[in-house]
């Protein structure tokens, strides 16, 4: 996995993916995301990864590192 720098242009059709790290993003009555985890904090940094070809194991995989390097 190489990490890309923030200012990469993504393509209007490109498919991303968006890591849900905090458990108050997830509604606890049907386990559905909120959309508050979309929604850029004030410096307009959101992370999230591209999909670039990969397998949807390989990105659950980005996902777990994301979640390793985490508090």
């Amino acid at each position: 996995m190489s990490e890309e720098p923030a200012n990469v242009e993504i393509d209007d059709d490109e498919w991303l993916a968006r890591f849900i790290l905090y458990s108050r993003w997830i509604r606890g009555s049907d386990n559905t995301v909120k959309q508050d985890a979309f929604i850029p904090p004030q410096d307009s940094e959101l992370s999230v990864t591209r999909h670039l070809d990969l397998s949807e194991e390989e990105l659950w995989q980005a996902g777990q590192v994301v979640a390793n390097t985490r508090p």
